[in-house]
């Protein structure tokens, strides 16, 4: 993290971070987007932080501590990347327009880059996302799906204007997955205990909308989120369950998610 420092992977540890989104709108083709929040040693020293601190300033914003901000699209959009091994494709609300003059449907583009950095890295993460789902002592086993297993991870940001906020990014299937997200809600505490159950929700909505707007149906493999205990995120003891959940396996490399819109 030295000054100017570049790794052999290319590109300094704010150009990196910047490529999958803190500090940088994503596009959207929407109106008044955030850019969030990337400090830089110029803009540390703006604020009167000089010498070392700047450094160790530095540092902790490689483990995302500190003065970083990030919107939950930029999330989103970043465990997208994640699920497919470094490549980022720019979020977007149309897929295609109609020229009326024209009298035919023209498909919208939409940018897309590969993020600088070898693929076996982003192997370990995966591992790691599936872990927080499927393993024993992970932080979300909440997380279950009938059919599916999810890859994700939960998050509790510090908030110096009242309690923490709650945060789960995931993707699924592990294998071939199709869906990527992100869950934030304000002042809610740990993301295992608020925004991670709400992911799950949102992931039987999408592979069983049928039985998920069935409340007859109920799904057996599903873990009650109030009895999930409340511990730090970053805590390996293992999480109390009040059901089994089905056996999991380490999945094979994913292959890309590539964008798909359900209609």
């Amino acid at each position: 993290m030295g000054k100017g420092a570049r790794d052999r992977h290319g590109g300094t540890p704010r150009e990196q971070a910047q490529a999958v989104g803190p500090g940088q709108a994503t596009g959207i083709d929407l109106a008044e987007e955030s850019r969030g929040l990337l400090m830089s040693r110029s803009s540390f020293a703006k604020r009167g932080v000089t010498g070392g601190l700047i450094e160790g300033r530095m540092v902790n914003l490689g483990i995302g501590q500190g003065e970083i901000g990030v919107t939950p699209l930029q999330m989103a959009a970043y465990c997208c990347a994640l699920a497919n091994k470094g490549k980022y494709y720019q979020p977007h609300i149309v897929r295609s327009y109609y020229y009326k003059d024209r009298s035919r449907m023209e498909t919208s583009a939409y940018d897309s880059l590969s993020i600088p950095i070898e693929r076996r890295y982003f192997d370990i993460i995966q591992r790691g996302m599936f872990d927080v789902c499927n393993t024993p002592g992970g932080t979300a086993p909440n997380v279950t799906v009938e059919g599916f297993q999810a890859c994700g991870k939960t998050g509790t940001a510090q908030n110096p204007h009242g309690r923490d906020h709650s945060w789960f990014i995931c993707y699924a299937p592990a294998v071939n997955p199709t869906i990527a997200m992100c869950v934030m809600v304000e002042n809610a505490g740990f993301g295992a205990v608020r925004a991670a159950p709400i992911a799950r929700d949102i992931l039987d909505a999408y592979f069983h909308p049928d039985t998920f707007l069935n409340p007859k149906k109920s799904d057996s493999t599903k873990i009650d989120s109030s009895r999930v205990a409340r511990k730090s995120d970053s805590v390996g003891t293992p999480v109390k369950q009040t059901a089994v959940a089905p056996k999991r396996t380490a999945p094979p490399p994913g292959a890309a998610l590539k964008p798909r819109l359900r209609r």
